[in-house]
C-alpha cells in the first residue's frame, strides 16, 4: 500500500514489511487553521507509517485493521494525531522487548480506534494527555485488560457525515 493510498480494507504488516514513514508535511494532514474533517483511517495509517523503525529495532509485530468506509472526525488534525501517537508510543513503550500491537479503525456509526498491545497493563493515567485532546473533541478513552495480558485503549470519537449521530455514545 502506498503510504497516502486510500485505505481498502484490513492491513497487516510486520517490522520487516513496514512501509517507509511518509515526509511530517503528509498529505492526510488538512491545511489551514481550525477544525478540518480528519479520516481517522489515514491518520492512523501515518502514525504507524511513522513509528515503523521504531517497530523494527524492538520486534514490534503491527497489525492494522482499517475499515472500508470513511470513517472521519471532526477536529484539529495535529491535536488528534498527536493524541493517537501518544497513545501509539505508550504502547511501544509498553512492549520493549518486542511484541504485538494491534490498530483497528472502525466506523459504528462512531468513530472507534482501538490500539491494543501484549505488553504489561497500564494504568489509565498513562495516556492522560491524549485522554485531555480526545475529551477536547467530544470524545472518549476507555482502557481494558487484554485476555492473556496487555492492554487495549478505545477511543471514540463522534463521526461526521451521512447517519453520523449528533452525540456521541455517553452523551445519549
Amino acid at each position: 500500500m502506498a503510504p497516502h493510498a486510500e485505505p481498502s480494507g484490513p492491513q497487516h504488516f510486520d517490522q520487516g514489511q513496514m512501509p517507509t514513514p511518509p515526509p511530517r508535511s503528509a498529505a492526510w494532514m488538512p491545511k489551514g487553521p481550525g477544525p478540518h474533517f480528519v479520516d481517522m483511517r489515514l491518520l492512523c495509517q501515518a502514525i504507524v507509517d511513522e513509528m515503523a523503525p521504531r517497530a523494527g529495532r524492538q520486534k514490534v509485530t503491527v497489525d492494522v485493521s482499517l475499515c472500508s468506509e470513511r470513517a472521519t472526525a471532526i477536529g484539529f488534525a495535529d491535536q488528534l494525531h498527536r493524541a493517537m501517537r501518544t497513545i501509539v508510543k505508550r504502547a511501544f513503550d509498553n512492549m520493549p522487548n518486542g511484541g504485538r500491537l494491534v490498530l483497528r479503525v472502525e466506523r459504528d456509526p462512531y468513530v472507534v480506534v482501538e490500539c491494543a498491545d501484549t505488553g504489561p497493563e497500564r494504568p489509565p493515567a498513562d495516556s492522560a494527555d491524549a485522554r485531555a485532546i480526545i475529551e477536547a473533541h467530544r470524545g472518549y478513552v476507555w482502557h481494558r485488560r487484554q485476555p492473556g495480558g496487555g492492554t487495549c485503549v478505545i477511543v471514540e470519537l463522534p463521526a461526521s457525515g451521512p447517519g453520523a449521530p449528533r452525540k456521541s455514545r455517553m452523551e445519549q
